[in-house]
């Protein structure tokens, strides 16, 4: 039967106790591999977008209201939500353009929450992307 389903292009099969929801049944999966890899550029949008918008705006403001402040850093945390841009930062994609920063905004870090290691991309007032490693 292993064989037959193999030739099928079925890796594994599985089964659960039936619901109420949920008859008997199998579960057949196929051998497939993908990936969603975005690039710099896609994390240089998702990030102006979101500083764009209501959410993204409001914190622009906070730090501009901070006035004794030497440096304002704007973090945005990416989550697997956003996958492209996600899985570009967390495979050291930097974008190829400078960020259109709102005023008072000095540097942009973007940080693709998972577990360690967690990789950032950031934008300095050098005018430089550079990547940073937090192991």
């Amino acid at each position: 039967m292993q064989v037959a389903l193999k030739r099928l292009g079925i890796e594994s099969c599985s089964s659960t106790q039936p619901t109420t929801m949920h008859p008997a049944g199998f579960f057949l999966m196929p051998n497939i591999l993908t990936a969603w890899v975005g690039n710099g550029d896609d994390v240089l949008q998702f990030c102006e977008s979101f500083l764009a918008d209501d959410l993204g705006g409001s914190k622009a403001d906070k730090l501009r209201r901070a006035e004794t402040a030497d440096e304002r850093h704007m973090v945005i945390i990416l989550t697997a939500e956003q996958l492209g841009p996600h899985t570009a930062v967390d495979t050291g994609e930097l974008p190829t353009h400078s960020p259109d920063l709102p005023q008072g905004v000095d540097w942009l870090w973007v940080i693709a929450s998972k577990s360690p290691p967690i990789r950032a991309v950031y934008w300095s007032p050098a005018d430089r992307w550079s990547e940073a490693v937090v192991a």
